[in-house]
């Protein structure tokens, strides 16, 4: 029965991920494909898709928990408590979920802000870079939102017990409901390697960039540790995708603004979309420039109709 319960928490979780990835992506093909909306409402689709897929998780989880309690533990009842206690407590958790949410905010802006000076200052100081390149800021902010919660939520207990006063001892049990203060307690350790978990998220989206030197391209991607060099000679295509076919009548229309690929000899591919400078003037120069260098012409192409 208990691995039973194992799988159905796994299984129910992977589900509800799964769903939720295939659900961002044909929201994210229908409103910029089909519905030609700015780019930014990717990332909306993306945060609130993240926000339910969170909050079914977490659902499941309790769920779980709830059946995995051990006999001798009991489970939070609110019928023990009185109306005022009741109120306390609703208030208790509605002010604490909102100190979480902020200070997952905070941390987003923070993150925004120093992100992009401490990636310069720790890959770009060499003196052969002539462009580095680093991913928009915007994409590690989810992992940062659930940092910046996990950290409050550390300070969450004495918080809690400020706000009941001399009411603490008697209703700390329902507020840590569905599990209760002393099973929520030793659960602190998957706490702990959630932090972890978004630490290593973030590391990985600053730990990637490329930088370019007139010899070549130093490209650390999101799951490498190092760099890996690719020397100008080894770009095979240049192309500015500013057109797209449209998926309902065919044609191939204007879809402004642009952004750029590169393919090199082995199949890798650069490519400016996800970049903090994915079109701005930085993007156009660096792409002028590397044409240049590599003696590769620069292709308006369309995107599903010659390249691919």
């Amino acid at each position: 029965m208990f691995w039973r319960a194992n799988l159905g928490c796994l299984v129910h979780s992977l589900l509800i991920i799964s769903v939720g990835v295939i659900l961002v992506v044909l929201l994210t093909i229908f409103a910029v494909d089909f519905l030609k909306l700015p780019e930014w409402t990717r990332w909306a689709f993306q945060g609130v898709t993240t926000m339910l897929i969170t909050f079914g998780v977490t659902n499941v989880i309790r769920n779980y928990m709830r059946q995995v309690l051990p006999p001798e533990q009991s489970l939070p009842d609110r019928a023990t408590l009185s109306e005022a206690d009741e109120r306390l407590v609703d208030s208790i958790q509605l002010r604490l979920t909102l100190i979480l949410v902020l200070g997952g905010v905070v941390a987003c802006i923070l993150g925004y802000a120093a992100l992009p000076p401490l990636q310069h200052w720790v890959y770009g100081r060499a003196e052969e870079t002539r462009f580095i390149m680093f991913v928009d800021p915007l994409a590690p902010l989810i992992p940062i939102f659930i940092l910046g919660i996990l950290l409050v939520g550390m300070f969450a207990e004495p918080l809690c017990a400020e706000m009941a006063g001399a009411r603490w001892l008697a209703i700390r049990d329902v507020v840590y409901e569905p599990l209760g203060y002393e099973l929520s307690k030793r659960l602190n350790g998957l706490w702990l390697a959630l932090m972890g978990l978004c630490i290593v998220l973030v590391l990985l989206w600053f730990d990637n960039y490329a930088r370019f030197s007139d010899e070549g391209v130093y490209m650390n991607r999101f799951w490498s540790l190092r760099e890996q060099f690719y020397p100008h000679s080894e770009v095979v295509a240049i192309a500015a995708l500013t057109r797209y076919k449209n998926m309902t009548t065919g044609a191939v229309e204007r879809h402004e603004p642009p952004y750029y690929e590169v393919r090199f000899r082995d199949g890798t591919t650069f490519r400016t979309a996800w970049l903090r400078h994915r079109y701005d003037e930085t993007a156009r120069q660096l792409i002028r420039w590397w044409s240049e260098r590599s003696g590769v012409p620069v292709r308006e192409v369309t995107q599903g109709v010659d390249w691919f």
